[in-house]
C-alpha cells in the first residue's frame, strides 16, 4: 500500500521468483447473523447497515517460503481461541514476474505441494499482468501475440489444479497499480494499463473453463500522486470486484497514532474508503480488501478494527485478508507482538469467516472501455 510495502518482491524457491499471499475464497458457506454479528454504524459513515450482514470470505497472509502451509494451520488455531473451528476460506496466490519464464514457471511452483497444494482451500491469485521488461504499452497492443499466449498457459495452469476446488477462481492482476512503488507503476500509462487489462482478462477467459474466473481491479487506499484512477478502469465488462488494500501504521507515512482518527483519515482520503465504495456501487460491483494489516498499537485500535469490520458487512465485500505476516510489513498478530491490538483483532475479526459468495461473472462486449451496462447485484447469485 505505501512505500514501506514493498512484500512483492523476489523471492527464489525452485526456480520461481514469486511472492505468496494467503487469504480468502472459498467455499460457498453464508455465515449467519449469529455468527457475525449486527453490523453497526461506523464513524463518519451515514446509513450503514444495522442489521446482520453475510461476512466476507476470511484469508491471511503468512508468508512466502515453502512449507508455509503449516503456517496458515497455525495462524487457524490461534484464531480458534476466538472462534473454534475457524479456518480461512482460501489461500491467495501471488506469481513471478521477473521474466516470461519466472512468469510461466511459478504459477505450478505455487500449487505444489512443497507450498500450498496440500491445503484443501480454494487459491485465489494476484499476478502481475506483465513481467518486466515489458510495458503496459506492449501488452496492451500485444502485436505478435506474446502476451495472450503467456496468459493463457497461466490460467490453463490454474484451471488444472487437482487442489482446487470446484467453483469461482478470483484473479487480482496489476495490484496497486496506483502506486509508485512497483515498476510496474500507471501513473502516465492509465489507457494502456486499462486496454492491457482487458486483454489478459479476454485471454482467460478464452481457455476451457475460462468462465470460472472472476477478476479483480485492485488499488493502494490513502495514497494519491495524481494517477487518474477513472481512466486505469479497464470496463465494467472485465471487472468483477473492486477491491483495495489498506494498512494502518500509527504515526507512519502521515496517518494519526489515534484508532478513531485513522478511521477518518481513511475514510476521507482522495483515494479511501468512501472513494472505493462510490465508485463499486456507481460500476454495480461489490468491493474487497484482499490485504490489510495493523501495524503496532495505538490509542482506539479496537475502535478502528470494528469499524473496519462493520465497513465490510455493511458494503457488499466478497473478500478480506490480512497480512500475518512480518515480511516487509510488521503487522502479525498470531505471535502477539502487539498484545492487546492482537487480542482486539482475533475477538473482532474470527467471527467473519465462510461468507458470502463470489459473485457472478460479467459478460464482455465489443465495446473496448468504459462501462458496458453489465452489472450484478452483490451476494444475490449463488456460486456458478
Amino acid at each position: 500500500m505505501y512505500p514501506q510495502i514493498r512484500h512483492r518482491g523476489a523471492l527464489i524457491a525452485a526456480g520461481a521468483t514469486l511472492i505468496v499471499a494467503a487469504m480468502v475464497a472459498g467455499h460457498a458457506l453464508l455465515a449467519t447473523a449469529g455468527e457475525v454479528g449486527p453490523a453497526t454504524a461506523a464513524p463518519g459513515v451515514p446509513g450503514a447497515a444495522t442489521a446482520a450482514a453475510s461476512a466476507p470470505l476470511a484469508g491471511v497472509f503468512v508468508g512466502g517460503s515453502a512449507g508455509d502451509a503449516a503456517e496458515v494451520l497455525r495462524y487457524e488455531r490461534w484464531m480458534a481461541g476466538a472462534k473454534p473451528g475457524f479456518t480461512v476460506d482460501g489461500v491467495t496466490i501471488f506469481t513471478g514476474d521477473a521474466n516470461w519464464s519466472d512468469y510461466d514457471g511459478s504459477v505450478g511452483w505455487e500449487i505444489a505441494e512443497q507450498m500450498f497444494g496440500t491445503l484443501d482451500r480454494q487459491m485465489f491469485w494476484s499476478m502481475s499482468t506483465i513481467p518486466q521488461g515489458t510495458t503496459w504499452e506492449q501488452a496492451a497492443a500485444d502485436s505478435d501475440g506474446t502476451f495472450a499466449a503467456h496468459w493463457r498457459k497461466a490460467a490453463t495452469t490454474i484451471l488444472a489444479n487437482k487442489h482446487q476446488p470446484a467453483g469461482p477462481v478470483i484473479i487480482r492482476t496489476g495490484w496497486e497499480w496506483n502506486g509508485n512503488w512497483f515498476w510496474y507503476k500507471g501513473k502516465g500509462h492509465e489507457a494502456a494499463f486499462a486496454r492491457a487489462y482487458r486483454n489478459f482478462v479476454t485471454a482467460f477467459r478464452g481457455v476451457p473453463g475460462g468462465d470460472r474466473f472472476r477478476f479483480d481491479w485492485n488499488v493502494s487506499l490513502g495514497f494519491d500522486d495524481g494517477t487518474d484512477l477513472a481512466a486505469g478502469y479497464p470496463g465494467d465488462g472485465y471487472v468483477d470486484i473492486v477491491s483495495a488494500d489498506i494498512y494502518w501504521s500509527p504515526g507512519e507515512w502521515g496517518q494519526p497514532t489515534d484508532g478513531t482518527a485513522a478511521w477518518t483519515w481513511f475514510m476521507n482520503h482522495k483515494v479511501g474508503l468512501r472513494w472505493q465504495a462510490d465508485f463499486a456501487a456507481a460500476h454495480g460491483k461489490a468491493i474487497g480488501f484482499p490485504e490489510w494489516g495493523v501495524k503496532g498499537t495505538g490509542p482506539n485500535t479496537d475502535a478502528y478494527l470494528r469499524s473496519l469490520r462493520d465497513w465490510m458487512l455493511s458494503h457488499n465485500t466478497v473478500y478480506q485478508s490480512y497480512w500475518d505476516s512480518n515480511y516487509n510489513y510488521a503487522g502479525k498478530m498470531s505471535d502477539e507482538q502487539y498484545p492487546s491490538t492482537a487480542q482486539a483483532y482475533r475477538s473482532i475479526m474470527a467471527p467473519l469467516s465462510g461468507g458470502a459468495p463470489v459473485p457472478p461473472p460479467t459478460a464482455p462486449t465489443a465495446s473496448a472501455s468504459g462501462s458496458t451496462g453489465c452489472s450484478f447485484v452483490a451476494f444475490s447469485a449463488t456460486l456458478l
